[in-house]
């Protein structure tokens, strides 16, 4: 692209600052966040699964991951994701995250996000969200980025 003999001038990099990758394709992506009393997902989770109503939660302890998968209202374990037919919200869920926390060894004055992926198994469209390189929030203030 250069020639060799193409002088290119030097800079420098002061005052500079790296834009973070979350401010891009991010808001593209389904995400999970988990604080110690709820978990919640952004809206682009709810689209990649067709608006469902009720989803199953799965919960690998040594993968640290979570799979939601939509189900039908009669299963005995689904959950009801959405607050009404229009608005979706976080869901209070104490037992089930302090367990996560515990299991999963994360500090619980911190709350975890995660991209999440779609995934297919048995033909059925599920999202896939792994929290081992999880981002830790505590307050406004990134602890911890992905790797």
């Amino acid at each position: 692209m250069f020639s060799e003999e193409a002088k290119l001038p030097d800079i420098s990099l002061e005052g500079f600052q790296v834009v973070r990758s979350q401010y891009f394709s991010r808001m593209l992506e389904p995400a999970m966040t988990i604080w110690n009393t709820s978990i919640a997902f952004n809206t682009i989770s709810f689209t990649a699964l067709n608006n469902c109503d009720m989803v199953q939660i799965l919960v690998h302890e040594k993968d640290k991951s979570i799979i939601v998968r939509p189900v039908n209202s009669k299963d005995p374990d689904a959950v009801n994701w959405k607050k009404n037919s229009t608005k979706y919200s976080r869901l209070e869920c104490s037992a089930f995250a302090k367990q996560l926390f515990e299991m999963w060894g994360l500090d619980a004055n911190n709350r975890y996000r995660t991209m999440g992926k779609v995934v297919q198994c048995n033909k059925k469209v599920m999202l896939y969200f792994n929290f081992k390189n999880a981002e830790s929030w505590k307050g406004t203030k990134l602890v911890k980025e992905h790797d």
